[in-house]
């Protein structure tokens, strides 16, 4: 599996575990936070490599 592929998966995934924790719990729980902080940390990891990818098929 490539890294972009990992990447969307690992994104979706805490997505999920994010909105289910702030349903229950609310969006200033530390839980919550805590997951969005590592979602915001992975999607600009994912901007990164995909501004990467892009830059190597011109």
């Amino acid at each position: 599996m490539n890294m972009n592929k990992e990447l969307q998966q690992r994104i979706e995934c805490l997505r999920y575990k994010m909105v289910k924790i702030a349903a229950s719990k609310g969006l200033t729980d530390i839980e919550s936070v805590k997951i969005s902080q590592e979602l915001d940390h992975v999607l600009n990891h994912y901007e990164k490599v995909k501004g990467q990818n892009d830059n190597h098929n011109m």
